[in-house]
This record gives structure tokens, C-alpha cells and sequence, in this order.
């Protein structure tokens, strides 16, 4: 699967470390990462339960954070919930959370397809 040409939005991805209960081998090496997300703080009435995620990973991290591009398997469902500034809880399985991406911009239109 892929994001097309545009996203659902772009946000700042911080991993956790293996010590801090992230991923054990460390950051995901391909372009295209695959996880599940749930937003941090969900305003009552919106999605907030896990969600399936793309999120494409260019491979400049600064300070610990990524910019990335994201987008959602079903982003009409979570787009709501979503603004400049939530945060959003990347997990692997439904428990652990591997990674926590600040929402920076909302796109307009959203794409996604599978290969």
C-alpha cells in the first residue's frame, strides 16, 4: 500500500526508544511504515478508537523528530477528530505504542489505494 500524491497531512513523528517500551529494532527503515493510531485527547464525539495508518518516512530525523506525511486506510472516519496540533499515539498491535506524531497540517483532499 501506498499514499498518493497527496496525504491526509504532515506532523512530527518522535519514536521511543527500546528502554522506553518502542520498537526493538529501532526505528522502521522502509519509506512506507504501516501501524496502527489512536488520537490523544479525542474531543468527546469523534473517533478514538484504533485506526489503521500509512505513514511515510523520508528518512531526515532532527532532534529525535521526523517530518512525515500520513494518511489512513479509512480517513473520512478519523479526519474529525484531527487538527494542527492533536496528537496521535502510533501502535503496533493495540497496546503498544511505539511512537507519538504532532499533527502540523490537514491536507484537503485525502487518497489512499492499495497496490
Amino acid at each position: 500500500m501506498r499514499i498518493l500524491g497527496k496525504p491526509f497531512g504532515s506532523g512530527y513523528i518522535t519514536f521511543k526508544s527500546a528502554d522506553d517500551g518502542g520498537r526493538q529494532t529501532g526505528r522502521p527503515t522502509g519509506p512506507v511504515y504501516g501501524a496502527n493510531a489512536r488520537v490523544v485527547g479525542a474531543a468527546p464525539g469523534t473517533f478514538s478508537e484504533l485506526v489503521s495508518m500509512l505513514i511515510e518516512l523520508p528518512g531526515t530525523v532532527t532532534d529525535g523528530r521526523e517530518l512525515v506525511r500520513f494518511g489512513f486506510i479509512a480517513p473520512e472516519i478519523v479526519a474529525p477528530s484531527l487538527y494542527p496540533g492533536a496528537v496521535i499515539s502510533v501502535s503496533e498491535g493495540p497496546v503498544k505504542v511505539v511512537a507519538d506524531l504532532t499533527v502540523a497540517e490537514i491536507y484537503g483532499d485525502v487518497a489512499v489505494e492499495s497496490d
